[in-house]
């Protein structure tokens, strides 16, 4: 976009020194209207520069982070931790949780998400309060199950506690009974909202992708 804004102002002043002239009284109402005319006109012109350039700087923007957000989902997550702990499932609890507590999952895997969730008020330009709502909820959603994996580790070192306890005494299949009658139930209740924790992360970033563009 041209920028007329400069020669229009120079254009008011030039009328302004007119207006100022002695030997030409007549001229100076018309000089002055004038001088302000192109004063508004530049003005304007420089307010709708400066407002088009701000829609080209959020569309960039925009774009830049719907790809992070695709890349995150696609990559990060579909293409690396959902396979994982997907796989996870194949197993028997106690085996699952264990392998499941020694994941480095942490809810900066997927920084975009955190960044938007934490700072929403700096994401307006997405122009898609609905959308930043979805994403706040995808990020929750990978902190609910950072937050099951705390919950494992948990009882995996109660559990272990009361196996070292309990082996100098009684013999494997014995302490393996006490142990499974003690943690037993809040294993298996861990390993069955896995699933659950999953298919929720799933069908929130499938969403977010059918409006950002898969």
């Amino acid at each position: 976009m041209v920028d007329y804004s400069a020669i229009l102002t120079d254009i008011s002043k030039t009328l302004l020194q007119i207006a100022q002239a002695p030997n030409y009284p007549w001229i100076a109402p018309i000089a002055v209207l004038l001088s302000a005319l192109l004063g508004w006109w530049a003005s304007q012109w420089t307010i709708r520069r400066h407002e088009a350039q701000r829609a080209r700087d959020s569309e960039a923007q925009k774009t830049l982070v719907f790809q992070l957000l695709r890349d995150e989902i696609t990559l990060r997550w579909n293409g690396e931790i959902r396979l994982f702990l997907r796989d996870l499932l194949k197993h028997e609890p106690l085996k699952a949780v264990e392998v499941f507590h020694c994941t480095e999952l942490k809810s900066d895997d997927l920084f975009t998400f955190k960044s938007v969730s934490t700072s929403f008020a700096d994401y307006f330009f997405l122009d898609n309060p609905r959308l930043i709502s979805e994403i706040v909820h995808g990020y929750l959603l990978v902190c609910d199950l950072v937050d099951l994996k705390s919950l494992v580790g948990g009882l995996l070192a109660a559990r272990k506690a009361m196996h070292d306890l309990l082996r100098s005494s009684l013999s494997e299949e014995e302490t393996e009974k006490r142990l499974d009658a003690q943690y037993g139930e809040s294993i298996r209740d861990a390993f069955g909202r896995l699933p659950k924790k999953l298919d929720a992360i799933d069908a929130r970033f499938s969403g977010i992708l059918a409006q950002i563009g898969a």
